[in-house]
């Protein structure tokens, strides 16, 4: 704690000091250009920034721009500016002085800029996987509560939840340990293996999300199965200034406030950065306004980072901080509603309490054309949970999982129009519980791997290819007392699947694209999975583990054909994804005690679906914005029976107008959204069929006071909808009685402001 005041106080000086500069050197080394429309007016402000060297600039008053001190090389240079598309570059630095003058076309829909997930510097236009973006405008303006709920606008995504702050995020139906999370280039685990622990993750310092849909295993390792999200952290200060900001939400039906207060800054060879935010929300009401009680939650993020830009290293170090505190609805409380005021916000029986300490480090060392990246890092992650009246004498649980990894890769220069990536990744766990109760014993697990990705560039064809080596050890210790209830025994298991995958990109005309990809992915059981004796809080379900679970493999095949012309973009895209020993949890009819008894399970398995999605602006309609969206799902075992927690198949519908607000807002908007999830029928037996639903949404926004700020109210389920969701974890059934559980959130209204504070 006494680390986070620090920084704190360091954040708020720097903020009251917002005009200290750097002296930029007066000489012409280094890259510089002018930046015009397609009539030949400069553009002032474009952002110019390159991912490899996270650095970059914006364009002056003229249009002109320059950065120095770039080390030499061939790197990817993006010109971003809104209502123009996004201009991607590919500038060989290795004279004096390059000039590198850039013509932006007018573009109202929105393209991608240079992806960060993808092992080379490229779009999503330039990659044959499926991938997809979304930005902190977009997310922070979406009037979401939570980052999980703010990216089901991206199309094949879901999130399952309990209540209103405990949420996860679903790939193509795979949601856990079958998704990895990458935070600045580690992978972030928190205990993902449970349902009812969230992602725990907030939108502060990120300028997006990057969605990898499918297998991505030979790039990231185990646990993404089903795919990436990667968070992707916030440009650095143009070269030579400080800026600073405030953002800030308040939630109608939570009661809930979020902000956060950044500060960065540097010269062209060093930059820096801080962020301190934080949240409370109370319980949130349903579309009856009835109160769900225990979904309360509060945190506070720190995040602080330096950075290095040298002519033969590029380096940067990061440290983040969370705490956060989530009530847990469990079985009693469905059952009567405890009376209290819908304000009350303090932490009751039961709530999950988690922080965490992140360092990580990535690094570029330039040798000639080659380069070799090394990123490392640490993650302390401790959680504890303050049991309900049900489990109070099972005592409470605390869980302390360390992470650290390090991944060397190295790029090579390009020949033959090709371009190898070929690294080496080592992560260690170690979990330890210090809480009288355990739902999984003390263990550590290790994976090392080895990988080589191959790129071809053959005109209008893009072929890549690759595979990858692993070997996965997990070795638990004895828990309990043999042969009594909650005992786990010592297990020790290896695993050395091999993975790879192939995917083709062809263009067929400029802005008519056809993908095809196939990937393969693994992951090994989990603690939960394999050693499960006991309790599983909230439902009050006993699971039983099984210790000869085989490891997951899947093998998921996507054929994509994209449009995108500066007005009109639609892409399309199916796949089927094929399973080798599905792990599931399956009721068996069996009791003890009071509680029904289910064990993990395993099957083969297939999931086969696709998506649709439309972006259009007409010519004849300048203002005028439609976008559309269908997802489709099927998961089923190999005996045919469906699998468990699948989403519905999802419609929507947005129309969004561009206009001056009663004016007030400039350069503002009004978007109207219809989102139809259809009825759930493709259920397991343990499952209820879940009705479908309608929700009507409604948002407006824009610039305001000298066009320095923005804001924006956002009312989601504007007509207040009584509903619940198939993949609620607290819908009417979930607590072993039909007539028992609680429908999702009700008419909420987000009032969003993002204010520059200085430099901007």
């Amino acid at each position: 704690m006494f680390r986070v005041i620090v920084s704190g106080l360091l954040l708020i000086i720097m903020i009251c000091f917002p005009d200290i500069s750097y002296s930029a050197p007066d000489h012409p080394e280094g890259l510089s250009g002018v930046v015009k429309d397609e009539n030949g007016k400069s553009i002032p402000r474009v952002i110019v920034y390159l991912p490899e060297l996270k650095t970059g600039t914006d364009t002056d008053s003229a249009g002109a721009y320059h950065l120095s001190h770039l080390p030499e090389g061939r790197f990817k240079i993006e010109f971003s500016h809104i209502g123009y598309k996004t201009v991607v570059q590919t500038v060989n630095i290795q004279d004096a002085h390059i000039r590198r003058d850039v013509t932006l076309p007018l573009s109202p829909v929105e393209n991608s800029a240079i992806l960060v997930t993808a092992p080379y510097a490229a779009t999503a236009e330039q990659t044959p996987y499926a991938v997809a973006a979304i930005t902190r405008e977009e997310i922070q303006f979406s009037g979401a509560t939570t980052l999980t709920e703010a990216l089901t606008q991206v199309p094949g995504i879901n999130q399952l939840s309990t209540g209103a702050g405990i949420s996860k995020p679903v790939i193509r139906g795979l949601h856990g340990s079958r998704i990895q999370t990458i935070i600045e280039g580690f992978r972030f685990d928190n205990q993902q293996w449970q349902d009812e622990h969230g992602l725990g993750l907030s939108d502060m310092g990120i300028r997006g999300v990057e969605v990898i849909k499918g297998p991505a295993t030979l790039l990231y390792g185990a646990d993404a199965m089903a795919g990436v999200l990667n968070l992707v952290d916030e440009k650095p200060a143009p070269a030579g200034r400080t800026v600073s900001d405030l953002n800030m939400k308040i939630d109608a039906n939570t009661l809930g406030l979020n902000t956060d207060l950044g500060v960065k800054g540097g010269s062209e060879t060093f930059y820096w950065k801080a962020r301190l935010g934080g949240d409370s929300h109370a319980d949130y009401l349903d579309g009856d306004n009835e109160r769900v009680p225990n979904t309360r939650f509060n945190g506070l993020n720190l995040s602080s980072g330096v950075g290095f830009l040298g002519k033969r290293l590029v380096s940067n170090l990061n440290y983040h901080y969370s705490f956060y505190q989530f009530g847990v609805v469990e079985q009693n409380e469905a059952e009567g509603k405890k009376k209290e005021e819908h304000f009350e916000r303090e932490m009751e029986e039961a709530y999950h309490q988690v922080n965490y300490h992140l360092i990580t480090t990535q690094n570029t060392i330039f040798a000639g054309a080659s380069r070799l990246k090394i990123d490392a890092g640490a993650h302390f992650n401790n959680r504890q949970e303050q049991e309900g009246p049900e489990e109070q004498e099972l005592g409470n649980l605390n869980m302390q999982l360390n992470t650290f990894a390090l991944t060397p890769r190295y790029i090579s220069p390009e020949f033959w129009n090709s371009e190898l990536s070929a690294g080496f990744q080592a992560t260690f766990q170690d979990n330890r519980n210090s809480g009288s109760r355990r739902i999984i014993p003390d263990a550590t697990t290790r994976e090392l791997a080895a990988y080589a990705y191959l790129r071809h560039q053959l005109n209008r064809l893009v072929i890549e290819e690759g595979l990858r080596f692993n070997q996965y050890h997990i070795q638990s210790e004895a828990s309990g007392m043999a042969d009594s209830i909650g005992y786990m025994a010592a297990l020790e298991a290896d695993y050395h699947p091999v993975t790879g995958s192939a995917g083709l990109l062809y263009s067929l005309t400029p802005g008519l694209q056809l993908k095809a990809n196939f990937a393969m992915g693994y992951r090994a059981p989990n603690l939960a999975e394999l050693t499960s004796n006991g309790l599983h809080e909230g439902t009050l379900n006993y699971e039983i583990g099984d210790p000869e679970l085989r490891s997951e493999l899947n093998r998921e095949f996507d054929l994509g054909l994209y449009y995108h012309t500066p007005r009109l973009s639609i892409d399309a895209a199916v796949f089927r994804n094929e399973f080798d020993h599905y792990i599931f949890l399956s009721p068996t009819g069996e009791h003890i005690g009071d509680y029904p008894v289910y064990r993990f399970l395993q099957s083969d398995a297939s999931l086969r679906g696709g998506e649709v999605s439309l972006n259009w602006r007409p010519a004849s309609l300048n203002r005028l914005a439609l976008r559309s969206s269908f997802t489709a799902l099927v998961g089923k075992q190999k005996d045919g029976a469906y699998l468990p927690l699948m989403p519905a198949n999802r419609m929507s519908h947005e129309v969004t107008v561009d206009t001056d607000i009663w004016r007030i807002f400039r350069e503002g908007f009004v978007k109207l959204g219809v989102v139809t999830v259809f009825d759930q029928t493709n259920r397991t037996a343990a499952e209820r069929e879940t009705p479908g639903y309608s929700l009507v949404n409604l948002s407006l926004g824009g610039k305001f006071l000298g066009r320095r700020i923005y804001a924006s109210l956002a009312v989601n389920n504007l007509l207040g909808k009584v509903y619940y969701d198939h993949l609620s974890r607290i819908k009417p059934g979930s607590f072993n009685d039909p007539e028992v559980g609680f429908n999702n959130m009700g008419r909420n209204i987000t009032f969003a402001l993002h204010i520059p504070l200085g430099g901007a």
